[in-house]
This record gives C-alpha cells, sequence and structure tokens, in this order.
C-alpha cells in the first residue's frame, strides 16, 4: 500500500488522496452503477472507468489487510482488492 495516500470515509462514497489527486469511488448518484471521478492538482476531473463499487455510498469504515480493503456501508461490506497504478 501507498503510505503517501489517505483514505477518506464520507457520505458520497470512499475517497482518497494522493498529495494531488483527489478521488472518490461509489455507486453512481443516479444510476447505482460503479463509478470513480478523479480531481487533479490543476482542478480538472475525469471519469475512471471501474467495474465494482463500494456496496453503497455511505461510508462508515475501511481496513486494509495487504492488498486487501474491506469496506462498511450503510448497505453492508464490501471487499476489494488494491490495484497497482
Amino acid at each position: 500500500m501507498d503510505a503517501n495516500r489517505a483514505w477518506f470515509c464520507t457520505d458520497k462514497g470512499l475517497a482518497y488522496y494522493d498529495g494531488a489527486n483527489w478521488a472518490v469511488y461509489r455507486p453512481s448518484l443516479t444510476t447505482g452503477k460503479p463509478e470513480m471521478f478523479v480531481r487533479d492538482a490543476q482542478g480538472h476531473v475525469s471519469n475512471v472507468n471501474v467495474l465494482t463499487a463500494p456496496a453503497h455510498n455511505y461510508i462508515l469504515g475501511i481496513d486494509f489487510q495487504k492488498s486487501d480493503i474491506w469496506v462498511a456501508t450503510a448497505k453492508g461490506l464490501s471487499h476489494g482488492i488494491l490495484q497497482p497504478r
């Protein structure tokens, strides 16, 4: 796991900050399909294609075990595997 990345539990999805870029990973607020938005240091926002998302937008907690990430949401527990950048 990258020691320079900070993860945040929000009511709009799982977010992280890597020192320059912000990203929010969640089910879409309108369609429910997985989405991830990245905002770079210049303020440009891009949509990154993803295949999965946490069970719900309301993230209650996160835990890491090596490359595994466990996400507690308002609708249940989600499990993912961090992908290399």
